[in-house]
């Protein structure tokens, strides 16, 4: 199974710690390795971990996750890409959170960790 955040990634990962999302689905937790494989080494996620990630999503919307959010906010904090200009730049990773839930959802399913990187 493979899941893609594509460019979203800093959006997403800013997102989930403003909303105090208690796992690392977005870098990971747990080192393993240490041979960078793009942007530094690939982490995981245990599936204990993966099933709270899976059970959280399932219970959050995107709306929820922007609820408040405004556009300068993630300007002033230089999240990736510089694109903050409208709140409409807000909807930007809405059709990637869905996919995002039915993956740990998939995973927790399965009892199975996550492997996670950027490159």
């Amino acid at each position: 199974m493979h899941f893609t955040t594509h460019k979203t990634w800093h959006l997403l990962e800013f997102l989930l710690q403003r909303s105090a999302f208690p796992v690392g689905i977005v870098h990971g937790e747990e080192p393993l390795t240490t041979d960078d494989w793009g942007y530094g080494p690939p982490r995981y996620v245990a599936p204990d971990r993966v099933q709270l990630a899976a059970d959280i999503l399932q219970q959050t919307t995107y709306d929820q996750l922007i609820q408040d959010v405004d556009p300068s906010e993630l300007a002033k904090a230089e999240i990736y890409p510089q694109i903050w200009d409208s709140p409409a730049s807000m909807e930007w990773a809405r059709d990637l959170f869905t996919p995002l839930t039915e993956f740990f959802r998939g995973a927790a399913s399965t009892g199975h960790a996550v492997l996670i990187w950027l490159d």
